[in-house]
């Protein structure tokens, strides 16, 4: 509206520097939306993600003519971090993947990446079910004194779940429990030997 009011009215010096101020503001949004789209690249050169895409959201607070590029910027982003995200889902560690996803998924919409969510969401859901089944399993050994088939289960929980420093105490524990069984098996063993050579003795002098 400014250049046509120029138009019509050259020699209007408030539209005029109005026009100016204007302009020239908008080529300074301009210059520092350019410089944070460079600045978002050099954060992905160096493979800070996470770091670019907090100085791209940043100047979207910011409204400029540069707005398509740096979403365009995010989305690219973020499509690299799901792909990691599946690599490392398929490299049997969904709660990694779960972390990472995580870090971007507030800034898509994206129907794949979404449902890349809700897969390692499940993937993770079903791996603490079966991890509470096995433990479940072995705490029923363990309180019958079967010791060495609780600690086979437990090992066999290991990588389920993504904390399992519990499981290592238990082990420890019936690992404990069972090498003080076997020394009381081997003194019973020693007890039977002995009462069995002094009955020897004994039919001997008799």
């Amino acid at each position: 509206l400014l250049e046509e009011s120029l138009k019509i009215y050259p020699h209007d010096v408030v539209a005029q520097e109005l026009y100016e101020a204007i302009k020239e503001e908008l080529e300074m949004q301009g210059e520092e939306a350019e410089e944070i789209l460079s600045q978002g690249d050099r954060l992905v050169e160096q493979g800070k993600l996470l770091e670019a895409l907090e100085v791209w959201n940043q100047s979207l607070q910011n409204p400029s003519d540069k707005d398509k590029e740096v979403r365009d910027r995010i989305m690219q982003v973020v499509d690299l971090v799901a792909e990691e995200a599946r690599s490392i889902l398929e490299n049997d560690n969904p709660f990694q993947a779960q972390k990472i996803l995580k870090s971007v998924i507030t800034h898509t919409k994206d129907p794949l990446v979404l449902d890349l969510n809700r897969e390692i969401n499940e993937e993770i859901k079903e791996r603490k079910t079966h991890f509470q089944e096995i433990t479940s399993e072995a705490e029923k050994h363990f309180e019958k004194r079967q010791y060495v088939e609780a600690i086979e289960i437990w090992n066999s929980a290991f990588g389920l779940i993504e904390n399992d420093a519990d499981i290592k105490k238990k082990i420890s524990e019936a690992e404990t429990l069972q090498a003080n069984l076997q020394d009381s098996e081997k003194e019973y063993q020693k007890m039977v030997s002995l009462v069995r050579v002094l009955e020897q003795r004994e039919d001997y002098h008799s």
